[in-house]
């Protein structure tokens, strides 16, 4: 599918989260949560659109770093997200929109590019991507699929059997440009929250015979975030990935439970990461470096060979290959400021 924008909807004010701060600019693995759905997109080439309204500066600052053509447009006020996705229609320039929430960071390239491939094969007015959650004690919209009638009932307006296992909406959908252009403005805020909301295009698809299709997926794929204990989940899911992915490619790690690694960290093959070791922010680690336990390293970059002694810290520095740092050293900006052993043990830059 040639013809494609991506719209990600990230206005809203984290009523949920329960801190004073906006979960979408919170650190998920060391970026911000937001942006592992917008680098995402970036990685698909999907031209995107972001529709910001909390801390609209902020988002806007965050995501423009990541994706520097990536296009922004503001909700003034959170009337629910028919509302927020109407706010884009400007930037409605290609025969399909990718819609998706902005605090799904478990999101996969391959599920989206799953649902591009099922939607282009079904010439659909709308496909979306649904699940079957692990409890029935949650707070999504449910996919009531009854013949061929397919509708989507936010979960505060939902008065049937909650013990019955419904598929959830994931918050992922692609729409036709033309199907929004002729029936988003006929949303209506008739529910318990008086928003408009996006899921009832889906049973306006419905009703008009315009083609609905569902794409099942992994619950563990699509579960967004709106609280902080599924903020932790999410994290923890994360954090296994980023260990597997570096597994896979050749990067011994004694003890993936105790070991953490930011998602914008790059190791190179050979390296031996021993229990407790922290690698953080933008840090780079070269050819068949050795990082003995408890080491913590922010921001820098090792080239190949380097050894870190068990206890130490790097930040800001840049050490050159072959050298040995440590044990317990604490260098920043290529400095040793704390050392508790003898200046031959370790490489004073």
């Amino acid at each position: 599918m040639n013809s494609i924008r991506g719209i990600v909807l990230a206005a809203g004010k984290s009523t949920r989260f329960g801190t004073h701060f906006n979960k979408l600019l919170t650190p998920l693995c060391g970026i911000p949560l937001v942006t592992h759905v917008t680098d995402l997109l970036y990685a698909c080439a999907i031209p995107t659109t972001i529709v910001v309204g909390h801390l609209k500066e902020q988002v806007t600052a965050v995501i423009s770093t990541r994706m520097p053509h990536a296009t922004f447009v503001t909700q003034e006020e959170p009337l629910g997200t028919g509302h927020a996705l109407l706010c884009s229609a400007q930037q409605w320039d290609s025969e399909h929109l990718l819609v998706l929430n902005g605090d799904m960071p478990l999101i996969t390239k391959e599920l989206v590019e799953q649902l591009i491939d099922v939607h282009a094969t079904t010439n659909a007015a709308v496909s979306f991507v649904m699940a079957y959650p692990d409890t029935r004690a949650h707070a999504y919209g449910r996919v009531i699929i009854e013949g061929e009638s397919v509708a989507i009932i936010e979960n505060k307006d939902f008065t049937g059997d909650r013990t019955k296992a419904y598929p959830i909406n994931a918050g992922i959908y692609i729409f036709k440009r033309t199907f929004l252009e002729r029936y988003a403005t006929e949303l209506q805020p008739h529910n318990a929250q008086k928003q408009l909301y996006i899921t009832d295009l889906i049973g306006i698809a419905s009703r008009e015979k315009l083609g609905c299709n569902p794409l099942i997926a992994d619950y563990a794929l699509v579960h967004g975030v709106n609280t902080l204990v599924e903020f932790v989940t999410a994290m923890s899911v994360m954090r296994e990935r980023i260990i597997m992915r570096w597994l896979d490619a050749g990067v011994l790690i004694e003890d993936p439970a105790t070991t953490w690694i930011d998602a914008s960290v790059i190791i190179c093959e050979g390296t031996r990461i021993a229990s407790g070791v922290h690698l953080r922010g933008t840090t780079q680690i070269g050819v068949k470096v050795i990082l003995e336990p408890y080491v913590i390293i922010d921001d820098s970059t090792l080239h190949d060979m380097v050894t870190v002694r068990s206890h130490s810290v790097i930040a800001q520095s840049i050490i050159p290959a072959h050298t040995v740092v440590g044990p317990f050293a604490h260098m920043q900006l290529n400095k040793i400021t704390i050392q508790n052993t003898s200046p031959s043990s370790a490489y004073q830059l």
